[in-house]
């Protein structure tokens, strides 16, 4: 009896412990998956953060995470790379610390080590007076073959920093006013614009901008709205009976976006008028300077249209 009663105190005592074991087990692994599930969490918050290259050599884009691996590609200094993953496992390379990233640039993805990575764009361009500058940054509405189109103004301290979007070739053209271009095509639709903005009231002035629209395949017409400091005339191209039409165009609905007013200010016939997608052009950079009037030159005539 004796006996019986030890060997079932035994397979008492046994079960607690496995018990204990079990619950000693399942604690760790609820820990360990509240951390992976907080890595995983973290990793996908990151999914839209961009970094830049700040190695002057660039840095390679590789197949895996390891310096032996594949490489895809050189980055250049300050190429800018979307974060994809980053791995939570530090190593050091060449006397730096860090961890592994998986990014993707232009459509490619692969692995670049963190420590040769900036979380803010390398190159500032100053005014004369170093009192602002801006940058031409990476950003999701980027066309994916351009590695920048959005401009971000910030002076010194970084206390105003504004974003500004897709533009092209921006320049200081003086202490406080930057000019830029923006574009956007489509096969039978082109939009440009040149604008200067006042870093001091934070206002854009449109200088010029042109709208060119034709579809062949619906219609033998192309039209040309150009506008100088909002001033705007229409050339309609007839390409069947060579004629060439120009309007004075007032008073935009900005709720239609149209002109209510077209008036009819030249016309031009000419069998030399065919060239394909447009016979003219316009000498924009001199009607900025000039404002009133803008020159349009032909295949065989120049004409200059007034704005007023």
């Amino acid at each position: 009896m004796r006996h019986n009663l030890k060997n079932m105190t035994k397979k008492i005592i046994f079960k607690i412990f496995l018990i204990i074991l079990a619950t000693i087990y399942a604690a760790y692994f609820l820990l360990k998956m509240t951390k992976w599930e907080s890595s995983q969490l973290e990793n996908n918050n990151k999914g839209n953060k961009i970094f830049y290259v700040s190695s002057d050599n660039g840095l390679r884009l590789r197949s895996e995470a390891n310096i032996n691996s594949k490489i895809i590609k050189l980055l250049p200094y300050n190429t800018p790379v979307k974060l994809i993953y980053a791995f939570t496992d530090k190593e050091v390379i060449n006397g730096k610390e860090g961890y592994w990233y998986i990014v993707s640039y232009r459509g490619m993805q692969g692995y670049v080590f963190s420590a040769f990575l900036s979380k803010s764009n390398l190159v500032k361009t100053y005014n004369k007076l170093k009192t602002m500058y801006f940058t031409l940054d990476y950003d999701d509405s980027c066309p994916e073959e351009e590695n920048f189109c959005f401009l971000t103004v910030s002076n010194n301290a970084e206390t105003e920093k504004k974003s500004f979007g897709h533009v092209d070739r921006p320049k200081w053209i003086s202490n406080h006013n930057i000019q830029y271009e923006i574009e956007e095509n489509d096969r039978h639709y082109q939009y440009s614009s040149i604008e200067v903005l006042d870093v001091k009231t934070w206002k854009i002035q449109e200088t010029f901008h042109s709208i060119f629209n034709d579809d062949p395949e619906v219609t033998d017409q192309a039209e040309y709205e150009i506008c100088i400091y909002n001033k705007c005339i229409l050339a309609s191209m007839n390409y069947s009976k060579h004629e060439l039409n120009i309007f004075k165009l007032s008073d935009y609905d900005e709720e239609k976006y149209e002109f209510k007013n077209k008036t009819l200010q030249q016309k031009v016939v000419d069998k030399n008028l065919n060239d394909y997608p447009f016979p003219c052009s316009f000498d924009i950079q001199k009607a900025i300077i000039e404002r009133n009037t803008i020159t349009m030159n032909c295949e065989n005539n120049s004409f200059k249209i007034k704005l007023d």
